[in-house]
């Protein structure tokens, strides 16, 4: 998300070295049929238990923001108490399934930060987890098509350390998946023209249809796809903004804004193709399963306009009812954005939470399609 500021410094005295090649690694993925549902929060005034017990069944799913390079020296007990023994979620009874981190790797000092010692410290965390019984979907340097970020619009760069860090983690993990998490490109380049430096070869790579200027007609995930083989999962940052007229004000999403998103669709009508689609290419043609790593609707406080509930209702009908998850079968995860942030172009705080309010909470938990989704015991 833009200009969201989560650094979670892990500390790690207790790193584990990094294992031989492992012959017996697993992608972990909820049985057939199901979907895991989870929730983005301070770790430091939120946890796994709370967002589990407000929605009553434990939530098997939670994400992580952590910079690099890793702090081996800080305070060893952070990561230990509050992800491994917070008590982090486990599957149902008598199954084999865990619960499960969404690891964000967040390189602020650039992709060249990114070097042996830090690939080696984020293997060592993500092995920590697994042997811990977390399992993990490590999703790297995210929204990598956007400008917001230190490592955004480098895709040559991105794809070659992407590359490094998946061989790694496949080598030397049992239960961590590689997750590519894009940002939604119906708004791309994010500007009239992409700050991309022309004559660079980034520039070269994200002018898709080579007419010298990156702009909406080219396309926005290509240039960033790291290959097939280094990919397990594929993501999506994709949030309810108030729309192109109403960017930054309350408004009620889109009937399928969520599904013509993904599809490449415009938006608000689902007529006309305005980016590649991108569940079609990347989703279903690679058989990747999906996660929506990061989403929710936007309320701003401050401002007039539709009601909360009738705003954030729109959006989380899109992604957690039985119809809803009949449109994007390959869905399989559903991380709920459950912060208050300032994003860059909105005044004031934006609360994309749907839990915490106990009117919204109750809306959300008599619409969620429990029996949809894998809960943990």
């Amino acid at each position: 998300m833009r200009n969201v500021n989560l650094l979670f410094v892990i500390s790690l005295a207790f790193a584990v070295t990094v294992r031989c090649q492992n012959a017996t690694r697993g992608n972990p993925v909820p049985p057939p049929e199901k979907v895991w549902l989870g929730g983005t929060f301070f770790w430091t005034v939120d946890s796994p238990s709370n967002f589990s017990s407000r929605i009553g069944r434990p939530a098997l799913v939670y994400q992580w923001y952590s910079s690099i390079p890793l702090d081996m020296t800080g305070n060893v007990g952070y990561l230990r108490g509050k992800v491994l023994d917070s008590p982090f979620p486990r599957g149902p009874k008598g199954s084999a399934d865990r619960g499960v981190l969404l690891f964000t790797i967040e390189p602020f000092g650039g992709l060249a930060t990114v070097d042996l010692k830090a690939i080696a410290d984020i293997v060592s965390v993500c092995a920590r987890l697994n042997d811990f019984g977390v399992d993990v979907l490590l999703r790297f340097a995210h929204e990598m098509n956007g400008d917001w970020y230190p490592w955004g619009i480098q895709p040559v760069a991105y794809k070659s350390v992407f590359a490094s860090l998946a061989t790694a983690i496949h080598a030397n993990t049992t239960s961590t998946a590689m997750v590519w998490s894009p940002n939604v490109g119906t708004e791309y380049p994010f500007s009239v023209v992409s700050k991309a430096v022309n004559g660079t070869a980034d520039f070269t790579a994200m002018d898709t249809n080579g007419d010298g200027v990156v702009n909406n007609n080219d396309d926005p995930y290509e240039p960033w796809w790291p290959g097939d083989e280094h990919v397990d999962w594929v993501g999506m940052s994709l949030y309810w903004l108030g729309g192109t007229a109403n960017f930054g004000n309350n408004a009620i999403p889109y009937t399928r804004f969520l599904y013509n998103s993904l599809h490449g669709l415009n938006p608000q009508t689902g007529n006309g193709t305005v980016v590649p689609d991108f569940y079609t290419k990347y989703v279903v043609g690679r058989n990747k399963p999906f996660v929506l790593a990061e989403t929710g609707a936007l309320y701003a406080p401050s401002k007039t306009g539709p009601k909360e509930l009738d705003i954030k209702r729109g959006m989380w009908t899109q992604m957690v009812t039985a119809p809803a998850l009949d449109l994007l079968p390959m869905m399989k995860a559903v991380v709920l954005y459950e912060n208050d942030v300032n994003v860059s172009g909105v005044a004031g705080v934006i609360d994309y939470s749907v839990t915490i309010k106990p009117d919204l909470r109750a809306a959300f938990v008599a619409d969620l399609n429990f029996t949809r989704f894998q809960w943990g015991r």
